[in-house]
């Protein structure tokens, strides 16, 4: 038993975790540190609520993390009503609590607050179209870069 695991181990690049958060990426592997990163941008996006609801106290921020906070309601329960496996490689399959894989937390958390952010830029505010367009790409992009990055350290079956 000790052979086989110290082969398992040989075999694979060590895994090095992000400070203080479950998130790893293959050592030296720079892209899989940028989308380890990317990976904790729902976190900052929560952060970021708090900041602005503590600092304006605006009712239609609050109403934006009241729908974040049911769409992550909506999303445990489609965990556990679907109880889709985690790969078997993964640090979450020798943790003390069930997570299921799918549908992935973080991929529709980037859902929701894109598509809120793209309807909001369209129909709420007054800017050029040209900047509308602009930012809408870009939260787009960071949607797309955190299912990537979610696919590709392996979390979800491909």
């Amino acid at each position: 038993m000790a052979a086989e695991e110290h082969l398992f181990e040989s075999a694979s690049p060590r895994r090095v975790p992000i400070t203080l958060t479950h998130v790893q990426y293959d050592e030296g592997d720079l892209l899989g540190m940028v989308l380890a990163w990317f990976s904790l941008l729902p976190i900052f996006i929560l952060v970021g609520f708090v900041t602005l609801i503590t600092f304006r106290r605006d009712l239609h921020t609050c109403c934006f993390l009241a729908g974040i906070v049911a769409n992550e309601g909506i999303n445990f329960v489609l965990k556990h009503v679907i109880k889709a496996p985690r790969p078997s490689n993964t640090i979450y399959t020798h943790s003390l609590f069930v997570e299921y894989g799918m549908p992935s937390s973080h991929a529709q958390f980037m859902s929701c607050f894109a598509t809120y952010l793209v309807l909001f830029f369209f129909i709420r505010t007054k800017m050029l179209y040209l900047w509308k367009g602009l930012l809408s790409c870009l939260v787009i992009a960071a949607m797309v870069m955190v299912f990537i990055s979610r696919l590709l350290r392996g979390v979800y079956n491909s």
